[in-house]
């Protein structure tokens, strides 16, 4: 008979696009570093993932982060002590939405964490990187990424310092710790971390979620991990990004999936929404 897992102690809720989606294996282990309590982590997240509108990437279609499942899921779960972290909130200036609005939708999405107990991050914008890009950088990359926007860089670049200041100040108005975006996380594509600094990244994101135990020594830093830094694994981060989320549509075609989506052999609950 197979013993049976811990109930998890606390929760931590991420929201994010494709930043998170590729780093949530170390954020993960951000997160479970020094303790060996089980976290029921809740992910509403997504390659492209848009705050307020309906995405599609590649065929894949995802409801926006305020629409999705994630809320209700919340709602009825057991209340928890809950932190929260909100990145990856510059999708949406490439997907044409005005700063006021985008700001809304954050702060919407900052109301109901605040509803719900949280302890929030909330991380900024690489404002830093568009003006360095070029216009012919900025050209290849914009449509790779954002087929269907025709915004020159300036006309980006300001939206996203407009933004970032709204950013800052939500993070004041609800109590939550602004964590700003380094310059040097950054490589050729001002969008993504670059993989070797995931570790330094995460550990700065994700590091003020953990609980307020794990400020003894040996674990205050946000780069101290059981080693010496986050563990970076392309194969656990391909493995989380493969995992089924409450509802999306490929190719039009609906599939959803009851969460958790996957449970780890301490206890932790993985869910996607």
């Amino acid at each position: 008979m197979s013993a049976t897992l811990p109930e998890p102690v606390r929760r931590v809720v991420l929201l994010g696009a494709s930043n998170l989606t590729r780093g949530l294996a170390t954020a993960l282990d951000v997160l479970r570093r020094h303790r060996d309590e089980p976290i029921d982590l809740m992910a509403a997240m997504g390659n492209g993932r848009s705050y307020g509108m309906y995405s599609r990437v590649l065929g894949r279609g995802l409801a926006s982060i305020l629409d999705c499942g994630l809320w209700s899921a919340l709602a009825e779960r057991p209340p928890l002590p809950t932190t929260a972290l909100v990145t990856d909130i510059g999708n949406d200036i490439m997907y044409g939405s005005d700063v006021p609005i985008i700001a809304r939708w954050v702060e919407e999405c900052l109301r109901r964490l605040q509803n719900h107990g949280a302890r929030t991050v909330l991380v900024g914008l690489p404002v830093n990187n568009l003006p360095k890009l070029g216009p012919t950088r900025f050209y290849l990359l914009r449509t790779l990424f954002f087929p269907r926007n025709r915004d020159d860089l300036a006309s980006i670049a300001d939206r996203s310092r407009r933004l970032d200041e709204a950013v800052r100040t939500l993070a004041r108005r609800y109590d939550a710790t602004y964590v700003p975006q380094i310059d040097a996380w950054y490589g050729l594509d001002p969008i993504h971390y670059r993989l070797s600094q995931w570790s330094a990244a995460w550990a700065a994101l994700a590091g003020p979620l953990r609980g307020p135990n794990d400020d003894r020594a040996g674990a205050s830093s946000p780069t101290m991990t059981r080693g010496a830094r986050p563990l970076v694994s392309i194969w656990n981060s391909l493995r989380v990004q493969a995992i089924v989320p409450a509802e999306r549509y490929l190719l039009g075609i609906a599939q959803r999936r009851a969460q958790p989506a996957a449970t780890l052999a301490d206890g932790t609950r993985i869910s996607i929404f």
